[in-house]
């Protein structure tokens, strides 16, 4: 994974969510808090599940003859209480299929998933998350994935 934390790779993933053509925007939920009534043992953080989620749903809609992966852009929310929100855009899980990576989500983690609104205010909102809440935001097209800290992006 490259790394950097500039404001100029952040616009290059600016242009990438305004230019690209995503088939799904959802939040995915890894709680800080587990129910006693998860019956399952659930990834150990919110980067483990991503991993885990993201690798089998790519492993299952990959593309080309050496399944090239999806792309992807995600944002890291990290929340007051514990939680951690990762705000996705993908392109490639058919809308029937999106169900089962919700539930899925689920079942790595105990936390909800739930689609978003995908519409020209999205890279509005990934702008706000991470100039504003200073959340990171990674995007991944082909396979070179980028992290943009939004923290150094103001140094």
């Amino acid at each position: 994974m490259k790394r950097m934390g500039d404001r100029e790779e952040f616009e290059r993933c600016a242009e990438i969510v305004r230019g690209g053509c995503w088939s799904w925007f959802l939040t995915l939920k890894f709680p800080r808090v587990v129910s006693s009534k998860y019956p399952a043992i659930r990834c150990a953080d919110a980067e483990e599940a991503f991993m885990v989620w993201f690798g089998e749903a790519n492993s299952a809609y990959g593309r080309g003859p050496g399944k090239s992966p999806i792309p992807y852009v995600r944002v890291i929310e990290k929340k007051e209480t514990g939680d951690v929100l990762l705000h996705v855009l993908l392109n490639g899980v058919p809308d029937e299929m999106q169900w089962f990576w919700r539930h899925r989500w689920w079942e790595l983690t105990s936390g909800g998933a739930w689609d978003r609104i995908l519409d020209s205010r999205t890279e509005g909102l990934i702008r706000y998350l991470f100039y504003k809440q200073k959340c990171a935001v990674e995007y991944s097209i082909s396979y070179i994935s980028t992290y943009c800290e939004a923290a150094k992006a103001e140094e």
